[in-house]
This record gives structure tokens, sequence and C-alpha cells, in this order.
């Protein structure tokens, strides 16, 4: 038999009154953001890969070379406006795309 705190906890748990713990799920104007930053990340990239240079890589103003999906990230974190990187752009959308494909797989 479980000690009595154990029991105690269980009970309540299972009657719904324990406070969730952990990060609670985005809401639906960051889902909106996530999704206005995939579209101008997808944009962005077509355009760039279309105008690829000779060398394959595109140089911005301060002389550093980015790769075709670097630079649209860049750009879509410069759009943007908020505080998140171009890595943190490109995680997530890789992210929401490795999501959407194991969703489309699981479905006969």
């Amino acid at each position: 038999m479980p000690p009595p705190a154990v029991r105690d906890y269980t009970n309540r748990f299972l009657e719904g009154k324990v406070k969730a713990r952990g990060r609670k799920r985005p809401g639906l104007v960051l889902q909106l953001w996530n999704l206005y930053a995939g579209a101008l990340y997808d944009r962005h990239l077509a355009r760039l890969q279309r105008l690829k240079p000779l060398s394959g890589k595109f140089k911005s103003r301060s002389g550093e070379e980015f790769a075709p999906h670097e630079a649209a990230g860049h750009m879509v974190a410069r759009r943007l406006g908020r505080n998140q990187s171009a890595r943190h752009i490109q995680n997530l959308l890789s992210r929401q795309r490795r999501a959407r494909k194991r969703s489309s797989s699981n479905t006969p």
C-alpha cells in the first residue's frame, strides 16, 4: 500500500484537481505567426533559388556568405521583427514539416 501522501496525490490527480505542469501549448496567435513565417520562408527560398549566383552563395551587406536557405531564414527573421534568429526560424519550420509528414504517414 502506498504512503498516504502518494495516495492523496493520486486521488487528486484522478479527480482533475492537480494543476498541469510544464510548458503550455502555443496559442492561436503564435500558430498564426509560425504559419506566416513558413509562407514567407517558402516564398523567399523559391526566389533566391531562382536567382542563385554562380558561386552558389549570397553575400550580405557585412560581407558574409549564405546559402539560399540561410539567406531566406535571415530575410524572414528580419521581416517578422520578432526576437528570433534565422536559425530559430529554420528549426521551427523543420519541426512543422516533420510533424506534418509524420501525421500524414500515420493516416492510412
